[in-house]
């Protein structure tokens, strides 16, 4: 989806009237200097004249320089996403996107810590997760993160990883495969014996919805029992792609639940 509202840094006056003093500063230092030489050179100008002003314009860009300097530093800019316009964040992981659980109501707390993150200049990093974040407009922007850096139209850097910091990965069972191919064994058994009803519950609330209106249409209800109807052959490539890490689940209500309709 393109966005196209303005970028959620800072962009605005404030940061535009500290350029514009910077560069007001940078073009008085740059007279001062060529003054001070202009006096170096004239015809009749004392020694001592010569030297006094000549000290004077140096302390005086010494000065100046200090000052743009802590000007420029006001200039770092940070991500100033509004939370209260903000509806849900999801997080993915990977280029297939597995969905990362994280706590209730994270969202206001890790908008605010991701605002405080500091602005850095064109950064390489891997990019191992990304950032959808849902407004109420129906906009929606996406940050690629690797926790710690992220990347929304220029780059920025926070003091801790903040998927860490909110996912509920401290809450998951500690052998994780093991309990995404319990609930595989689940699917199998109740789908064999067409308990379609509890079969579903072993699917996420979000892909509960959509099976939800699948199951209005009969005939494309029929063909997805037969989908999820796992023969020996299926259930074998389903527990191989399980093990290898890349079966779609999510952690909800203290269980793992499948993320795919």
């Amino acid at each position: 989806m393109e966005d196209q509202r303005s970028p959620a840094h800072n962009t605005g006056f404030a940061s535009g009237g500290l350029t514009c003093k910077l560069e007001a500063l940078c073009f008085y230092s740059s007279s001062l200097l060529i003054d001070s030489l202009r006096s170096e050179t004239r015809p009749n100008a004392k020694p001592e004249t010569v030297s006094h002003n000549y000290k004077t314009t140096m302390k005086h860009i010494i000065i100046l320089t200090f000052f743009s300097t802590l000007i420029s530093c006001g200039l770092q800019k940070t991500l100033t996403i509004d939370s209260n316009r903000v509806e849900q964040i999801e997080i993915y992981q990977g280029y297939q996107g597995v969905k990362i659980q994280m706590i209730n109501g994270f969202e206001k707390e890790f908008i605010a810590d991701l605002n405080k993150s500091k602005e850095l200049g064109p950064t390489k990093y891997m990019k191992t997760h990304r950032i959808l974040i849902h407004y109420t407009d129906k906009n929606i922007d996406t940050i690629y993160t690797n926790g710690n850096i992220h990347n929304f139209k220029n780059w920025y850097k926070s003091d801790e990883n903040l998927i860490d910091k909110y996912s509920i990965k401290q809450n998951l069972p500690i052998d994780t495969i093991a309990g995404q191919l319990k609930t595989v064994e689940k699917l199998k058994k109740m789908m064999d014996e067409k308990k379609y009803e509890e079969a579903i519950l072993l699917f996420s609330k979000e892909q509960q919805k959509n099976i939800n209106e699948i199951k209005k249409d009969p005939e494309m209800f029929k063909y997805w029992c037969l989908a999820w109807t796992l023969d020996e052959a299926k259930y074998d490539r389903y527990i191989k792609k399980i093990k290898a890490g890349n079966g779609k689940f999510v952690f909800e209500d203290n269980e793992w639940k499948i993320d795919e309709k």
